[in-house]
């Protein structure tokens, strides 16, 4: 984040939301402080969408009471501190003013702080309504996020952007150079394989973990392929969630497997086409390795005991 670029009234705010600790869980204090900021704004009409008995949503509407509708995301809340970390929620301005540094500005303190400038400074114009949404526990399954999705306003709303100031000389993963639109969604997915007795010591035939390794490896290969040319697939993440044998006499006699899986989704992707990439690139596998012929049989399908979701456009 450039310091120049922010004027004082940003940087104080910005060095009060870093020093009130919010981890996932302990908002009220830093919701309070966003309320009491943003109240003292006469066109802001202000409502509390309950996450909990104890958490709430912030929800900021200014502008048209209808009509084209922005909303606005950001979550107040970071991870557990931890003891490694440079500073203790201190808000720190490097010697050059080029960088601001304190837990959570990136994630994301910053955001935030443009939430509540775009709140208390911009003029809506006429026929236009902006939301701006402050939500809690997105660091823990997205829980703030999710309870949105269930606010009656959600259906009038039109374009959604979450706001962030990029940071300097960092990793492109880490340091995103665009603003972000939508949040991505994850697909969580199991794996259950099945091979004869025996496999393991059957030249060029596996067990049961060899053909989940083999399953994993072919998937990873052919996301790296595919996400340049598919746009289904996407550029975010794909990777394996846990293996285990389920039956077998030690590895080498493994005839039952599980492979569990993690694929996250850009805009524009959906869990049902994800699940059946996932699975076309199984079956292609099967086919190549003529598996029928040697009796291996997977299935798989999305995962009930762990939550997934769409991508939020």
């Amino acid at each position: 984040m450039s310091s120049p670029h922010l004027e004082p009234r940003q940087l104080e705010t910005l060095d009060k939301l870093v020093s009130i600790p919010s981890p996932s869980g302990q908002e009220q204090e830093i919701l309070r402080f966003i309320e009491e900021r943003l109240s003292g704004v006469g066109e802001c009409r202000i409502t509390k969408q309950r996450v909990d008995e104890e958490r709430w949503n912030l929800i900021v509407q200014k502008g048209a009471q209808e009509g084209f509708t922005i909303m606005l995301y950001a979550h107040v809340d970071s991870v557990l501190r931890r003891s490694s970390w440079e500073n203790d929620y201190r808000f720190d301005i490097s010697a050059d003013r080029q960088r601001a540094r304190g837990v959570k500005v990136y994630d994301m303190g910053a955001g935030v702080m443009i939430l509540m400038e775009i709140m208390q400074t911009v003029n809506v114009p006429d026929g236009i309504r902006v939301v701006s949404v402050f939500g809690v526990g997105e660091e823990a399954k997205s829980e703030g996020a999710s309870e949105l999705m269930k606010w009656e306003g959600m259906k009038h709303v039109d374009l959604i952007l979450s706001p962030e100031i990029a940071t300097l000389d960092r990793e492109e993963r880490d340091n995103p150079k665009d603003v972000v639109i939508a949040r991505c969604g994850i697909l969580k997915t199991w794996m259950h394989i099945n091979v004869p007795g025996g496999h393991g010591y059957k030249k060029g035939v596996p067990n049961a973990i060899a053909a989940a390794i083999e399953i994993r490896n072919h998937l990873m290969e052919k996301f790296y392929i595919d996400k340049r040319r598919h746009a289904l697939v996407g550029e975010e993440d794909f990777e394996e969630a846990s293996m285990a044998a389920l039956q077998g006499d030690g590895l080498e006699k493994a005839t039952d497997a599980e492979l569990c899986l993690r694929h996250f989704l850009v805009p524009g992707n959906s869990l049902a086409a994800a699940l059946e990439w996932q699975m076309e690139c199984a079956r292609e596998l099967a086919r190549l390795q003529h598996w029928t012929r040697s009796r291996i049989n997977f299935e798989m399908g999305q995962r009930n005991d762990r939550r997934s979701y769409e991508p939020f456009v």
